[in-house]
């Protein structure tokens, strides 16, 4: 969706969409860091919000196994977390692999906890924080707008 205003263009879409996006002349993205390392970002992270905060963890089913089998959503980044280059690459629900005893592992990320508990499941580690970053060009630091956003963020809810 893409809104249209007088001082930027807002476009809402998946946030590994966004940090393509920053690649084709976008010029603000907000996404989670967390992301930025999943699809390897190189731009610039204006500023941490600190919104949405949430972690990136490791998840057990509970059950023993000699073999670790580890999946996420996010295998990049929990490769590169874990330094272990077996993860398998799922597109989602990793408590349902879990559950069925597929995997016995998987990193995933984790905000309140509801639906690791709901399926019996445990958080052995945390892995990483994250929190929603602002990406964009160095010179949009400089924009009536980001001064504006500043503004809002630190708790001056009037737009000056």
């Amino acid at each position: 969706m893409i809104y249209n205003t007088d001082y930027f263009k807002l476009v809402l879409a998946r946030s590994r969409e966004i940090i393509n996006l920053m690649n084709y002349e976008v010029d603000i993205g907000f996404v989670g860091r967390d992301l930025c390392y999943e699809y390897e970002y190189n731009g610039n992270i204006l500023l941490d919000t600190g919104l949405i905060p949430n972690s990136t963890v490791l998840v057990s089913n509970n059950i023993s196994s000699y073999e670790k089998n580890i999946c996420s959503q996010y295998p990049k980044f929990a490769k590169k977390l874990l330094k272990n280059d077996n993860i398998f690459r799922i597109s989602g629900s990793a408590e349902a692999y879990l559950s069925l005893n597929i995997f016995n592992e998987c990193v995933d990320s984790y905000q309140t906890g509801n639906t690791i508990w709901a399926n019996g499941l445990t958080v052995k580690k945390v892995l990483a924080k994250s929190s929603l970053v602002m990406l964009g060009d160095k010179k949009i630091e400089e924009s009536h707008f980001y001064h504006q956003f500043i503004h809002y963020l630190v708790g001056k809810r009037e737009i000056p």
